[in-house]
């Protein structure tokens, strides 16, 4: 395994829940519409490591 992505929240008594672990091809799409910059940086950085989703 290359990448791994781990989503993970903190519940009202301070716990930590591990909700989902994606790995090899974790998904930056989401991002686009909420903050393009931010989006353009993480596919840019992804790339410089040679990463292609093309």
């Amino acid at each position: 395994m290359q990448e791994a992505g781990i989503d993970f929240a903190y519940d009202s008594k301070q716990r930590l829940w591990v909700l989902e672990v994606n790995s090899n091809h974790p998904q930056f799409h989401p991002l686009k519409k909420l903050d393009p910059a931010a989006y353009r940086r993480m596919v840019a950085y992804a790339r410089s490591y040679g990463r292609r989703d093309d």
